[in-house]
């Protein structure tokens, strides 16, 4: 039975297509959940998502869309006049619980206070923002920086406030970096629920024949380039396997002799054509750390398990728990000494078979449709 009350879902403004599978997974469960739900997003967002719960043949009847305005780009502006636009939305759905699509850090203080004022709760989905517990992105003295700190290491929670992190393994690492009060009573861990929509993509011309096919996803930062040399290295002699880049590089890649660019223009690729080129692929590498991953979620990985391909990875506590809970999906090398035995996996056909049931089974536990029990129990 639908709770009586409504939801209200705030997408991030000016969000396009970012965080565009959460979002409309978002929607379709709270749709699941509540008797009815509002969203509130600015008009490119609204059409993105609509589109969205089209291509899930979803039934929108219960769902309204209220559009918002974006005024500025620049950073603080943009947040203050959002903050003050979600204010608002807050105050004229007093008795519904609340739903923000990212944590709006110079508002979510003052959110925080009114929030016992309120019939109904709150909650907040957090992204890579958590990163800046661990260490400063943009440098300590960044207004950013100083108040996610300030939130989760000083501030005390209102009872009806709450944040969402994607993933147990999240959580857990939280109490490293956060008060144990608030990790305990104000933070909810739930898996990333996922869908995909098969795409096409005329790449075929681009790549080898009679080859294993893997891409590097994810975004490669300055800090991944000692992992990128490896793995240019890991490749020598290995003509059975073919490694393509499709993601966004802080550096040039094309001096890599074992690695095919694919986004010749370094830019993020559309959904269609990024979702057609990893249909093509028989596994994924993620070229990151082990440190990586400790409180912020991996939207690829997800990606991975829905077209089920392997994931080729360095261990990591996130991987870690996706393979605990779904059984193993891929290959967690803990050196890249590993690295060719992970490669060679590739060719095993039966462990492919197994990690592709896996995949299987997690990517139907995980579709909106199914994971909103999930999310129920634990909001």
């Amino acid at each position: 039975m639908k709770r009586s009350n409504k939801a209200v879902y705030l997408a991030q403004p000016n969000c396009g297509d970012v965080h565009e599978i959460l979002n409309v997974s978002m929607i379709v469960m709270l749709d699941k959940i509540y008797q009815s739900v509002e969203v509130y997003a600015p008009k490119d967002c609204c059409d993105v998502l609509k589109q969205g719960l089209a291509n899930l043949q979803c039934n929108c009847s219960s769902i309204n869309f209220s559009e918002t305005r974006v005024y500025t780009k620049k950073q603080l502006p943009f947040w203050f006049i959002c903050g003050v636009q979600e204010l608002f939305c807050m105050m004229k759905n007093r008795k519904s619980d609340l739903f923000f699509s990212t944590l709006n850090f110079l508002w979510f203080p003052v959110f925080n206070m009114i929030c016992s004022l309120l019939k109904g709760n709150m909650y907040t989905l957090c992204h890579n923002d958590m990163e800046h517990l661990i260490n400063p992105i943009f440098g300590r003295v960044n207004i950013r920086w100083r108040m996610i700190n300030y939130i989760f290491k000083k501030m005390s929670f209102s009872k009806n406030n709450y944040c969402l992190v994607l993933g147990d393994s999240i959580k857990k690492n939280l109490f490293k970096y956060a008060k144990h009060d608030t990790v305990e009573k104000n933070i909810v861990a739930i898996n990333h629920p996922y869908y995909s929509v098969n795409q096409s993509a005329e790449v075929s011309n681009q790549l080898e024949k009679g080859v294993i096919k893997v891409a590097i996803v994810g975004t490669i930062k300055n800090k991944d380039k000692e992992n990128i040399e490896r793995l240019n290295k890991a490749l020598d002699g290995i003509e059975s396997v073919a490694v393509y880049s499709v993601s966004t590089s802080d550096f040039d890649l094309s001096s890599f002799k074992n690695i095919t660019v694919l986004n010749k223009k370094n830019r993020h690729l559309p959904r269609k054509d990024y979702d057609g080129i990893i249909s093509k692929m028989d596994a994924l590498y993620f070229p990151y750390s082990s440190d990586t991953y400790r409180v912020s979620a991996s939207g690829a990985v997800y990606e991975a398990i829905s077209k089920q391909k392997p994931i080729i990875s360095m261990e990591n506590d996130y991987f870690r728990n996706l393979f605990s809970q779904f059984g193993e999906m891929g290959y967690l090398f803990k050196d890249f000494e590993e690295l060719r035995l992970a490669f060679s996996k590739l060719f095993d056909l039966k462990w492919i078979e197994l990690l592709k049931q896996n995949a299987s089974d997690a990517s139907d536990y995980l579709l909106p449709v199914n994971y909103y029990r999930v999310l129920c129990e634990r909001i």
